[in-house]
């Protein structure tokens, strides 16, 4: 499926260890007050068709643009390449609807912030990480972006 058919929507968990706030948002320009605002802030992006809400959200979080057109080529063998003080993963999350389909799922993980992007299907394997961020349970809350990227990857593999 082609990535521009879809919109972009961006949702944003940000949380300390004794507080969360899921909250989608419109305007990339907000991303950088919730980053510096909360310990971690988990930018969940659903859908890569509107590139210029993708380039706003590079461009307000400092990602780099080659990275960028790696999340849009949504062929990407799995890897990690660092990118400055960023870290990009690419996974494939995998599905069985009748027959087993995998959907490319990008990470970039900094300092206190962690962004996914996914955009083929709907649905993905992330619940299990959202529904333990909102239940408070566990070190997830208490740990960094760096913890949370694992959980994430955790939850794909």
């Amino acid at each position: 499926m082609n990535p521009d058919e879809h919109g972009t929507v961006i949702r944003c968990h940000s949380y300390g260890p004794d507080e969360m706030v899921s909250e989608v948002v419109e305007d990339p320009d907000q991303l950088g007050a919730l980053v510096e605002k909360w310990p971690v802030t988990w930018i969940d992006v659903d859908g890569l068709g509107d590139v210029e809400k993708l380039e706003k959200l590079a461009d307000v979080v400092g990602l780099h643009r080659l990275a960028l057109a790696d999340v849009v080529n949504v062929n990407q063998r799995p890897k990690v390449e660092p990118y400055g003080e960023q870290l990009f993963i690419v996974v494939r999350m995998v599905s069985y609807d009748g027959c087993i389909e995998t959907e490319q799922l990008s990470i970039f993980a900094g300092k206190n912030f962690v962004i996914t992007f996914q955009g083929e299907r709907p649905g993905d394997s992330l619940n299990p990480v959202r529904e333990r961020l909102r239940q408070g349970h566990g070190r997830i809350r208490g740990s960094g972006a760096d913890y949370l990227t694992y959980a994430l990857v955790d939850a794909v593999v």
